[in-house]
């Protein structure tokens, strides 16, 4: 159910979120409107009844997600100061729960953590006019057999093959905030750019068939294309390429069969380029040699162009792909500029995303260190740097990550948290994936690292400020306390064995440690446990090993058996064993975020506890713990730990009403007795709605009844309440 909205002065207006409580049996009074029960929830006492908006198995509560539907790449994102607004848009299914129809999804926050989505802000583009091109391909299914790849597109476009449909996807994109109206069309008009992904007849440019080429059957294409919004980025207007700013802005324009701003044909000839892998435009601005940047994908390499309009792009040059460990095209790239921290120089991370063959498996991200010249002209550190690129997550489901515009020195990336070689084994419903927490960025200089420089990486200060509750110190039931407020833990505490946190259960929240040993007493492994059942049967573990040096996510005991049965576990990377380590863990309903040492290095995993491998949908995995391998004589110290406990972004619904009684022959209205609350994400307390569902007390006779209540927040969540009733004779 999405959250309900007037309008007022052609802006929407929460009607939630300005306080009002309205109780009426069925109906929401003032609304107009029916507050009704989705069609998967099922009457019940429960107050977290599965099924429920915000309330679904496996929905995270402080990681985005959309009400419904597919999504995946976050693309746009932007920071518009003119309105305090953070604008998130995505690829998006906006009719249905799997890959298809692809659009830009929207959201917005003013904080960066708790989101309110929006409405789809490009749609697919629909009756799309006949094209008509030559286009010399350059590798690919064009040039084998001795072919030379020259070909003509010729015919309408399509995203359903044969089916002839005239549509083009929406795909990933950037956003840039013209401040300055370099582009013409307005200051701080919201540009977008996108590439569009069609399907289109497809002949050998030979002259066959009275000249428009034998045929060859159907082939893909991607083009880079502009919209723009006027309106704070909620809508959005096609700008025609073939036409000029003055007559897009006056409407003279074909804005709904949009020619792109760089068509496939500006590539046409380069060397290893085809039509179809030609796309993810990023626009950043070059602030050393005052110019916009844009670099896009074409199959195995990075092209950027240069502009200093916004409008019109000149090529500059290729980014050659090496022989790296991934396989499958490149996607989403992005070129950083960042200042080194703690001087003045400035290096640009150039960041990629691979289909396949990441480092734990399926796909995942690279980055690199290079320098840009004013001649748009991106050079790696060294020569290993392409060939052997530092990994962004060592996870399995860190990807298509880009960083938002707008935010002055501060370097903020939000990426999907999936990937491609498992979308099928996730079963949610209604909605498909989320996205990962915003991480902020540094470039530190390490002389470890290709070029002498690592990126950092931190979960935001806004998720502890927005959205953290008081923080608890866990209190740990064995292990021997240090003068310094440490506890010893020997290598037999595991397992069932483990040292427990007895002042906190959770779901969702950050936990963070540091562990200190001596070489001589090292342990084999420790770390800590998270999301556990009760003796810690089921479990995730968050850990190093010490024989191979590994910081590790393990998920092998949540027994989820579809996820690792395809084998899906490979979630380590290298960290030195240097006698001290640091664990900092964002754990959720059904993702967890693991930062090493301050984020030096990351690792981010999708896990789910389905219940028929728990035994039950009421088996509970909120046991935290600590965890020492190796033996009785072994042992390791824990430290400075602390639980952050998070808020949902979805809201906290809170049922205050007192015990109901009433005395017999009374006239009975249940909105005058009952009290609900609502703490949102951001700790703001709000009044919900609520309506009566069903009423079975029988004032004439005393007894125990009850009611049904339904109540639904400013976030759309949904949950019922029964409350009972006693009738007595008084």
């Amino acid at each position: 159910m999405k959250a309900l909205y007037k309008k007022e002065n052609g802006m929407k207006v929460d009607l939630l979120r300005k306080g009002c409580k309205v109780l009426m049996a069925g109906l929401v009074v003032g609304t107009g409107l029916a507050l009704v029960k989705p069609a998967a929830a099922e009457a019940a006492s429960s107050a977290n009844q599965v099924g429920w908006q915000y309330n679904e198995l496996f929905r995270n509560q402080y990681h985005y997600s959309a009400a419904k539907n597919w999504l995946n790449d976050p693309n746009g994102l932007v920071y518009d100061d003119t309105t305090n607004t953070y604008h998130m848009y995505y690829q998006y299914n906006p009719n249905g729960n799997s890959w298809g129809d692809m659009s830009w999804g929207h959201a917005i926050s003013h904080d960066l953590i708790n989101w309110q989505e929006q409405a789809v802000a490009i749609p697919m583009l629909d009756k799309q006019a006949d094209m008509d091109f030559t286009f010399k391909n350059t590798t690919g299914q064009f040039t084998k057999e001795g072919k030379n790849g020259q070909v003509h597109y010729l015919g309408q476009p399509r995203t359903d093959w044969d089916g002839g449909n005239g549509k083009k996807y929406i795909f990933s994109g950037s956003t840039v905030l013209d401040k300055e109206n370099k582009s013409g069309l307005g200051k701080n008009t919201l540009l977008a750019y996108y590439t569009s992904c069609f399907q289109m007849p497809t002949r050998w440019d030979d002259g066959g068939e009275g000249g428009m080429g034998s045929w060859f059957g159907m082939s893909e294409v991607q083009e880079q294309h502009l919209a723009y919004s006027t309106d704070g980025g909620q809508t959005f207007k096609q700008f025609d390429g073939a036409k000029s700013v003055a007559d897009n802005m006056a409407g003279l324009a074909n804005q709904k069969s949009p020619k792109a701003i760089i068509p496939v044909t500006a590539i046409s000839s380069l060397a290893g380029i085809d039509a179809k892998d030609f796309r993810d435009p990023k626009v950043v601005y070059d602030q050393a040699h005052g110019q916009w940047l844009m670099v896009v994908v074409a199959g195995q390499q990075a092209l950027i162009f240069k502009s200093d309009n916004l409008i019109d792009w000149t090529y500059t040059s290729a980014i050659q792909r090496q022989h790296d460990s991934g396989i499958g095209v490149w996607e989403c790239p992005e070129l950083i500029p960042m200042t080194v921290k703690d001087s003045t120089e400035t290096k640009w991370v150039l960041t990629m995303s691979v289909q396949d063959h990441a480092y734990a498996s399926g796909s995942g991200m690279q980055y690199m260190i290079g320098d840009m010249n004013a001649k748009g002209t991106w050079t790696p550190a060294t020569e290993k740097t392409l060939s052997k690129p530092n990994w962004l997550d060592y996870g399995e489901d860190f990807y298509a990550g880009v960083t938002f515009g707008n935010t002055g020195d501060r370097r903020i990336m939000m990426s999907w948290e999936s990937n491609w070689k498992w979308t099928d084994l996730q079963k949610t419903t209604p909605w498909y994936s989320h996205m990962t927490i915003p991480r902020e960025l540094t470039l530190v200089a390490d002389s470890k690292y290709d070029g002498g420089y690592k990126l950092m990486q931190a979960p935001i200060p806004e998720l502890d400020q927005a959205n953290g509750e008081k923080t608890v110190i866990p209190a740990l039931n064995k292990g021997t306390v240090t003068p310094d407020k440490g506890t010893v833990l020997t290598g037999d505490m595991h397992d069932a064995n483990a040292a427990l946190v007895t002042n906190y259960k959770g779901t969702t929240y950050k936990i963070e440690s540091e562990f200190t040993w001596d070489e001589a007493t090292k342990p084999t492994a420790l770390g800590m446990y998270v999301r556990g059942t009760d003796g810690f049967d089921r479990k995730l573990f968050v850990g190093y090993d010490f024989g191979p040096q590994l910081a590790y996510v393990n998920s092998l005991q949540t027994g989820d058996k579809d996820s690792l049965a395809a084998g899906r576990d490979h979630t380590n990377t290298f960290i030195p064993n240097t006698g001290k380590l640091k664990l900092t863990a964002l754990v959720d309903e059904s993702s967890i975020e693991v930062f090493v040492n301050d984020g030096e290095k990351t690792i981010t995993q999708v896990f789910y506890y389905r219940p028929d491998n728990l035994g039950g949908p009421t088996v509970k995995t909120d046991q935290l713990g600590f965890y020492v391998e190796g033996g009785a004589d072994k042992k390791a110290t824990v430290q400075h730990m602390v639980i952050t406990p998070y808020r949902s972004m979805f809201g906290n619904i809170q049922n205050q009403t007192a015990d109901i009684e009433i005395a017999q022959g009374t006239n009975f209205n249940p909105l005058t007795y009952l009290q609900f609350t609502d703490t949102l994400g951001d700790g703001t307390t709000t009044i919900p709605l609520v309506t009566v569902k069903d009423n079975q007390v029988n004032t004439a006779v005393t007894g125990a009844y009850s009611i049904t209540v339904a109540v639904t927040n400013s976030a759309g969540k949904y949950q019922e309440f029964t409350i009972p009733v006693k009738v007595v004779n008084k």
